[in-house]
Parts: structure tokens; C-alpha cells; sequence
């Protein structure tokens, strides 16, 4: 079962996001940063180009969504009260010097935890509308990345994502 990543991409992480996901990087100018098996992998799935995006796993939430990722998931970035994007989850791992060489003129910290998505569809889903169908206190603003457990995924799948995700498969 798929479950769902809530990514945000606000404080300053917009222009991360844009460099990165909106923008496929060209992986063959990182080569130096990836090992021969990442190489091989992604360019199996990717070709020359990926969209990448990793964040911080140090603490709480972020860290049990690090380590329970996985290709088939989804990723649903969001920022000023609403996700904008949602893309499929690829490929998963961790190389801190690619994150470094990635996000070198970021004003956040690189993480060693990478990952890659398919072509992302535009959204409009309210964060309010999420955290009423979720339980979750109507000002939730969803501070760290979390993933979301299978029950909760299935829910907004099957609630709100609807032709988002429909034109994802």
C-alpha cells in the first residue's frame, strides 16, 4: 500500500524545490558525487536528468519518514496553507556529498537522505481540508516531513486526491 510523504518546501525551501523538482537536475554534471550503482540506477529510471529532494532527518517525524520511504509512494509538497504539488516517489538513498553538491547555496543544513519522484502534478489541496479529514487540529501546519501511516493515505487518496493521482498512474 502507497503511502503518502508530507514535504514542505516553505522557510526558504521554495527555491530548493524549483531547482530541483520543478527543474530535473542533470545527473551526469553530479556524476562525482554518486556512486557507480547510484549512477546505473538512475539513469535506468531517469536517464540523463532527475527530479531530487531530500531533507534533514535528524529528530521525530522526519527521521521515521527517512527510513520508511519507498519507491510507489507519494510525495505531497506543501507551503502557505496548501499542497502545491504531488509527485511519485522513484528511487530512495542516502549520499550526503550529492545532497552537499545539490544544495550547496542552500540556507539548510544537507542530509545524506535522497530521493527521486516522477513528473509532478500541479495541486490546490487545503491544508485545512487535510487536517479535518485526518482528525488533525485545523491550524496543524505540519512543521516536520512526516509520512503519513497507511490508513491516513488511503483516506486522502481516496478523498481528495482524485484526478491528481488518477493522472499520476
Amino acid at each position: 500500500m502507497m503511502r503518502i510523504l508530507m514535504a514542505g518546501t516553505g522557510s526558504g525551501g521554495g527555491k530548493n524545490f524549483e531547482q530541483t523538482v520543478r527543474n530535473p537536475v542533470n545527473l551526469e554534471q553530479y556524476a562525482d558525487n554518486l556512486t557507480v550503482s547510484e549512477r546505473q540506477r538512475l539513469k535506468a529510471k531517469h536517464g540523463r536528468s532527475a527530479r531530487v529532494w531530500g531533507f534533514e532527518a535528524k529528530s521525530g517525524a522526519s527521521v521515521i519518514a527517512a527510513a520508511e520511504l519507498k519507491p510507489g509512494d507519494q510525495a505531497w509538497f506543501h507551503h502557505d496553507n496548501y499542497v502545491h504539488t504531488v509527485a511519485e516517489v522513484v528511487i530512495v538513498f542516502r549520499n550526503l556529498k550529492f545532497a552537499q553538491a545539490l544544495w550547496a547555496d542552500s540556507d539548510y543544513p544537507a542530509s545524506a537522505f535522497v530521493f527521486t519522484m516522477a513528473e509532478p502534478q500541479n495541486a490546490q489541496i487545503s491544508k485545512a481540508a487535510v487536517n479535518k479529514l485526518l482528525g488533525y487540529r485545523l491550524g496543524n501546519t505540519w512543521q516536520q516531513n512526516r509520512l503519513l501511516d497507511k490508513e491516513a493515505s488511503k483516506l486522502l487518496i481516496s478523498r481528495v486526491c482524485l484526478a491528481i493521482c488518477t493522472s499520476m498512474r
